[in-house]
């Protein structure tokens, strides 16, 4: 499960078009500010909506684990907001679980790229529900093939 959403991160942030999201880099991130200091880093302590869903920015994550259930970006109206995590899963391989589908997905991926495609998400207010724009990942672009862990 690690490897696969490693390669998730990898992909949708290699996958997103310039400035159009505010989650790449969440693990450089908290990398350099461990560096600059011998105190470890804390865990970050995001806000809940009234459906219990962690919201914030993926900056403030240690981890792939640590991500929040909402993460914070920009959809293409300028607006910010939070895309859900499980959909940003869906379009970018990390529901993958066998080889069988890792080589499904990455045909499909391979298909969109080839045609120049783009896909879009759903960017929500804090709540989770109310949409307010999209957010589009760009597969124009090269991306990492999705991989099964053997650990899943």
């Amino acid at each position: 499960m690690k490897t696969q959403k490693a390669h998730l991160a990898r992909s949708v942030f290699a996958a997103a078009s310039a400035g159009a999201v505010l989650i790449g880099g969440f693990l450089a991130g908290a990398a350099v500010a461990s560096a600059s200091s011998n105190e470890p880093v804390p865990a970050p302590s995001y806000q809940r909506n009234d459906a219990g869903m962690t919201y914030g920015s993926a900056l403030d994550a240690r981890t792939i684990e640590e991500i929040p259930d909402l993460i914070k970006a920009e959809a293409t109206n300028g607006r910010i907001g939070y895309v859900k995590q499980a959909e940003l899963d869906e379009v970018s391989g990390a529901s993958v679980s066998n080889p069988e589908e890792a080589l499904a997905w990455n045909k499909e991926v391979e298909t969109r790229r080839t045609r120049g495609e783009s896909i879009e998400i759903p960017v929500y207010l804090s709540d989770g529900v109310t949409q307010i724009g999209v957010f589009t990942i760009d597969t124009s672009g090269e991306l990492v093939p999705a991989v099964v862990s053997h650990g899943k």
